[in-house]
């Protein structure tokens, strides 16, 4: 039996503040995976809370995400009618927490919205909560609805712990 070929599930531009980012995710069907092509750039301000950092107005912790494997969000097949796992307003933040949850130790920036300029932060450990936190905080910027974005949440906080120790998704 042949393989499928992979097909494009979503593409979308990601903008944040004056620096944006082309995010493309293959579905790959054989196993309910997708893979993500990089550049996508992440910034937070909830990260930067959880990690002690202080910024200044206007600057916000940035990291990348390139060429990586995501399950999407989580979700249990009989929940997928009200919570799918490539839902518009989960997929991203979904990616992002599943890759803060692998790789624990991750290269930060400071992104200066008002300079427009990145610099290097360097490497920072990420705890779970505070990859669980950014998971929330992304959810809801990219539009999910309170109920939602807070059930996906207590769900990584109750569910998530064996995934983070783990480093696998």
């Amino acid at each position: 039996m042949s393989k499928q070929p992979s097909h494009n599930l979503w593409s979308q531009n990601l903008h944040f503040a004056t620096y944006k980012a082309d995010i493309t995710v293959t579905i790959l069907p054989d196993i309910d995976n997708v893979f993500v092509h990089g550049p996508l750039w992440i910034k937070s301000k909830t990260l930067a809370k959880n990690l002690n950092i202080q910024l200044k107005r206007g600057q916000y912790l940035a990291f990348e995400i390139k060429d990586m494997f995501s399950d999407g969000a989580s979700v249990p097949r009989p929940l997928w009618p009200l919570m799918h796992p490539f839902d518009h307003d989960l997929l991203a933040p979904a990616i992002a927490h599943d890759y803060l949850y692998r790789q624990k130790t991750i290269k930060l920036y400071v992104y200066d919205r008002i300079k427009g300029e990145m610099r290097p932060l360097g490497l920072r450990h990420i705890n779970r909560k505070a990859a669980d936190a950014l998971f929330y905080e992304k959810m809801r910027d990219f539009g999910a609805s309170y109920p939602k974005a807070i059930t996906a949440y207590a769900a990584v906080r109750a569910f998530g712990k064996k995934a983070y120790i783990n480093g696998r998704i």
